[in-house]
């Protein structure tokens, strides 16, 4: 959100009510309307954890594609690319949020 929670929210609960790999679920009150809401929040360090993996990914498929040239065929970059774009759609929480 880019401010502070107790702006937005007259109570946030710190115990997710439920956790996956990427984020995790708490449930809230909204200031000023009273009305319970639920957050989806990225777990700390999993955004800068994913960014280094998916760059080691890109890294390991252009050099494999180097010494392998017959994995040229199957695109191993495309393939990486793939998953990057995927995963960064995943983190931008604020494209579910508009659905």
């Amino acid at each position: 959100l880019g401010r502070r929670l107790s702006t937005t929210f007259a109570s946030f609960d710190r115990e997710p009510l439920a956790t996956a790999s990427v984020a995790q679920v708490h449930a809230a009150t909204l200031r000023g309307t009273g009305e319970r809401v639920v957050v989806k929040v990225i777990k700390p360090g999993v955004a800068d954890s994913l960014i280094a993996d998916l760059a080691f990914l890109n890294g390991a498929a252009r050099l494999l594609e180097a010494v392998a040239p017959e994995t040229k065929r199957i695109s191993l970059r495309s393939v990486a690319a793939q998953l990057r774009d995927a995963t960064r759609r995943e983190l931008d929480l604020t494209k579910e949020a508009e659905s």
